[in-house]
């Protein structure tokens, strides 16, 4: 998969916890302010890809509240990184509808940093 190197047009750290009734609930890292709550039912590509995110963090001991960094690049392209570990996840390898779904995550963020 080809990770972007054009510049950042928008930047958002978030954290996501899951709560022990399933929900999951994303925070901006840097307010606090709630950005999305997914019941159990919902978010499935949201929920997914963070689970599979912090299976590395669960081997490394890492804390799974710790921010990710969504970034939305100048060429379109949107990716998740890990704040911890520096890995990168292209979101838009997985689909236009897919990536859709973080990029309502970045929304009254565009030209911030």
């Amino acid at each position: 998969l080809r990770v972007p190197t054009t510049a950042p047009q928008a930047i958002r750290d978030l954290t996501f916890v899951t709560g022990p009734d399933e929900v999951l609930t994303v925070r901006d890292a840097r307010s606090g302010d709630v950005v999305a709550v997914y019941q159990p039912e919902e978010g499935g590509f949201v929920r997914g890809s963070q689970r599979g995110i912090g299976r590395d963090r669960k081997l490394r001991g890492i804390a799974a509240e710790e921010p990710y960094r969504l970034i939305l690049w100048d060429d379109g392209r949107l990716t998740i990184s890990d704040t911890k570990t520096g890995q990168r996840f292209p979101l838009d390898a997985f689909g236009p509808t897919n990536s859709a779904a973080f990029a309502r995550l970045l929304e009254d963020r565009r030209n911030t940093r």
